[in-house]
């Protein structure tokens, strides 16, 4: 009886270890980068592509500046590390992610077709108040 016991655990724990290699884990992005390009236009004009990270939390954005190129296209992903859910908005360019739940992230995309400096923040009520802003200059 006590071999049967035996070979029972040790099949119990070829199981949970196999099942534990088999659970798909989600992909997170994770460039930590301020702005990074990711090619360049073949007419050779200054404009590229970037992809820009920005983290919330209560109550800010990491990072809280940005620098871009005119014509630069652009995509923003907003990861939420906060508790509650929040929004990134681009002023003068009236773009925006929407609501973006805790451990979750949205995206945003534009041409940085204007130059100047643009604000960005938060518009859930009371949280660009708190801190939750930033600025995006584009040269």
């Amino acid at each position: 009886m006590n071999r049967s016991i035996l070979i029972a655990v040790l099949v119990f724990i070829v199981v949970v270890v196999v099942g534990a290699f088999t659970i798909k884990k989600p992909i997170i992005k994770n460039t930590n980068i301020n702005s990074r390009e990711t090619s360049q236009t073949p007419t050779g004009s200054n404009s590229s592509s970037k992809e820009i990270e920005i983290v919330a939390n209560e109550y800010s954005f990491t990072p809280s500046s940005i620098g871009l190129e005119k014509g630069d296209s652009v995509s923003i992903t907003l990861k939420n590390a906060g508790a509650t859910s929040h929004t990134l908005f681009m002023d003068g360019y009236g773009v925006t992610t929407g609501s973006v739940a805790p451990g979750r992230s949205g995206t945003l995309s534009f041409t940085a077709d204007k130059t100047g400096s643009f604000d960005f923040y938060c518009n859930i009520d009371g949280h660009r108040d708190l801190g939750m802003r930033g600025t995006m200059e584009v040269k």
